[in-house]
């Protein structure tokens, strides 16, 4: 953010409600980069995958928690069906193991990426004005 110092332009007092709308205007600076086709579909396509795998490592580590207080908590008299919660357990722990390295791979090759192209391309400093509105009252001010 290139200024600090919010600048207040309007004061709106509706008659009837007791809250006072104060509209700040604040100059933020923006990078704009130019990006290509093909960078654009590699970012896409590694925060896509990174998100699927995410989502997988919480189900398959809620499944490994869930057949860990199984294990530890019901006694299990047929051998065959403590056998199958132990296999699944160890099925779960290694899905586990292996969804979250990949998820963290992908993360950091997306992360590799937009540094790629930040290093290539240039920026261009574009300042734009951005409004905020804040609702202030007796009791609170938002």
């Amino acid at each position: 953010m290139s200024n600090d110092n919010p600048q207040t332009l309007a004061t709106i007092n509706p008659e009837g409600v007791g809250s006072r709308i104060t509209a700040t205007y604040w100059d933020r600076d923006v990078d704009v980069y130019s990006v290509f086709d093909h960078e654009l579909k590699s970012i896409k396509s590694s925060a896509a995958n990174s998100g699927l795998y995410i989502g997988f490592f919480g189900v398959a580590f809620g499944a490994m928690l869930t057949l860990l207080v199984v294990l530890l908590t019901v006694e299990i008299n047929s051998p065959w069906l403590f056998a199958s919660f132990v296999l699944c357990f160890v099925g779960s722990c290694l899905a586990t193991l292996l969804l979250g390295i990949k998820a963290w791979l992908e993360f950091r090759e997306s992360g590799r990426q937009l540094d790629y192209i930040e290093t290539r391309s240039r920026s261009k400093k574009i300042t734009q004005t951005v409004t905020a509105l804040r609702v202030s009252s007796k009791e609170a001010e938002y």
